[in-house]
């Protein structure tokens, strides 16, 4: 499985002074992409431009960032990704889809050569309480494909706003990656409270 490929590239990793937290988001670099030559960005996460603010970015010693010929991106996507879903309901896949070419606008138009991969484990039941567990995600971008995964489809969706938005380039339409953004690159993101906040408008 994904969880002991990666518990065992943690345990292979030399730097054992590293502190507990650190240790912990070791383990969840998933199978294929080692600890090895990745460092945690330092910089303040809310000026990358991703909503929801992640917990954690990390990025690879090959990463790449920079305008590209047209200035305003590092990476562009043309047209909608080509949308692989894994074990998630019908009607998500079908929300997922229709969602990703509106914001492609371009109709029925798919970038074949870019796949977004979604994963999530089972569907959140509308009792539970979100938390870390059941509304987390991890989501790697790199120069062919991206991939969320997530334990429920919520958490799986607050993954896919958040891959969105790191597409949505200075100007805000889809398709141009931000500027601030480093591929390969791998984000982490848990709910900070267990509990929605909401605004009353009182005086309508």
């Amino acid at each position: 499985s994904s969880s002991s490929a990666s518990s065992s590239s943690a345990s292979s990793s030399s730097a054992s002074s590293s502190s507990p937290k650190v240790e912990e988001e070791r383990k969840d670099i998933w199978e294929g992409m080692p600890w090895k030559g990745w460092k945690r960005f330092q910089a303040d996460l809310k000026g990358i431009g991703i909503f929801p603010v992640p917990s954690a970015m990390f990025i690879h010693k090959s990463s790449k960032m920079g305008p590209n010929s047209d200035g305003k991106c590092s990476m562009r996507i043309d047209g909608a990704p080509l949308l692989k879903a894994r074990r998630l309901h019908a009607s998500t896949v079908t929300y997922l889809t229709q969602t990703m070419r509106n914001l492609a606008n371009n109709g029925a138009a798919v970038d074949d050569k870019y796949q977004l991969i979604i994963e999530a484990e089972r569907e959140l039941d509308y009792e539970e309480v979100p938390n870390g567990d059941n509304e987390g995600y991890s989501l790697l971008i790199s120069e062919t494909k991206a991939i969320i995964k997530a334990q429920t489809t919520a958490g799986a969706l607050h993954g896919f706003w958040s891959f969105v938005s790191a597409f949505s380039g200075d100007s805000g339409k889809f398709g141009c990656l931000r500027r601030t953004i480093q591929v390969p690159a791998y984000i982490r993101d848990d709910p900070r409270f267990e509990y929605r906040g909401f605004t009353v408008d009182a005086a309508r």
